[in-house]
């Protein structure tokens, strides 16, 4: 009896993202801060991209920050700072954080603190702050392979909080 309800549960899907009742531009920011050194860098496609995508699951239309305000956030280290910067509307600003942990296993684990913040002109609208632990293979991978393995996990978070905030 039991194996059949546990095949019964495996066949629950996910329910489908909250869409938005008519499209809204969204602007996007995405960066990635080094603990070892001051510096902030702008997220790379593969960072970015899952961002767009889990948007336009939604029923937004993502737009990405200028390069000029993601490069001013080495100076901007407060997320209110950098919200700011972003200017009025609707915003998702995504600070992800890789920090080396340790080897383990042969593989070189990594923990990416991630900080999700979605900002409408009515106030903040959702803010979620998590920890997603990666295990890379090579050791020449640093900070941005860390943090692209982690955006499958952060994008389901930034669908989570999109959905609470379009209900």
């Amino acid at each position: 009896m039991s194996l059949m309800a546990l095949w019964t549960l495996a066949c629950i899907k996910a329910p489908p993202p909250v869409v938005a009742p008519e499209p809204l531009p969204v602007t996007v920011a995405a960066v990635v801060e080094s603990y070892t050194e001051r510096t902030v860098a702008p997220g790379a496609a593969e960072v970015i991209d899952p961002l767009h995508e889990v948007l336009s699951a939604h029923g937004l239309q993502p737009a990405d920050a200028s390069a000029a305000t993601v490069e001013r956030f080495t100076d901007l280290r407060s997320t209110d700072a950098r919200l700011e910067a972003l200017g009025d509307g609707v915003v998702l600003l995504v600070e992800l954080a890789p920090r080396y942990s340790s080897q383990m296993s042969g593989r070189y684990r990594w923990t990416v603190d991630t900080a999700i913040h979605l900002q409408s002109p009515e106030g903040p609208e959702g803010v979620r702050e998590l920890e997603v632990p990666v295990h890379l293979i090579y050791a020449h991978q640093k900070e941005e392979e860390a943090a692209a393995a982690a955006m499958p996990v952060v994008a389901r978070e930034v669908s989570a909080v999109l959905d609470d905030w379009l209900q």
